[in-house]
């Protein structure tokens, strides 16, 4: 489930926006996707304003957990699917570190630590969200190309890619975390 608005408006909208979100919180109740959901009285917020090259930005976030509006078998599922993917990107992050420490030794690491890294990302891919995608696809394409670097034996390519692997890595995390 997701609400997404993007829109120029003028500060008395913004103004009005906001208002209306904080009679909700006041009123203990929110609209969500044409439901009516309960607001817990204790909620997690972050609040962070930054200037940066001349534009001042403001995000607010709070969030709480929903899982006591689940049944128990929906709540236990989600809650299994919840410690499968944290230890999905565990595992990617090992043997990410493993790769990468490899490499400056050998342009062909074990292929034990290529072949859990190949399930690691294809394992966090298949449970991605559906905003992840496309940055999921360009990261497989990394991959790709990393394999065929590593199968051929090309140093600098591999070394490319490792580090185009990074760089997606790290801009995911920022955009989506």
């Amino acid at each position: 489930m997701e609400e997404k608005l993007e829109k120029t408006v003028s500060r008395e909208e913004m103004a009005d926006t906001l208002e209306k979100l904080a009679a909700q919180l006041r009123s203990g109740s929110a609209q969500i996707e044409q439901q009516v959901r309960q607001v817990p009285k204790n909620l997690e917020m972050k609040l962070h304003v930054k200037e940066k090259k001349g534009r001042v930005r403001y995000k607010v976030e709070w969030h709480w957990s929903s899982l006591e509006d689940y049944d128990e078998a929906a709540r236990g599922q989600l809650l299994e699917q919840r410690q499968s993917f944290k230890q999905i990107k565990k595992n990617l992050a090992i043997t990410f570190k493993q790769l990468k420490r490899a490499l400056p030794e050998t342009v062909s690491p074990d292929d034990t630590v290529v072949q859990e890294f190949m399930v690691s990302t294809r394992a966090f891919v298949a449970l991605a969200e559906p905003e992840w995608r496309q940055p999921a696809e360009e990261f497989m394409g990394h991959l790709e190309n990393l394999l065929r670097a590593l199968e051929s034996g090309q140093r600098e390519s591999v070394l490319h890619e490792m580090t185009d692997l990074e760089n997606r890595m790290v801009a995911c995390h920022r955009e989506f975390r």
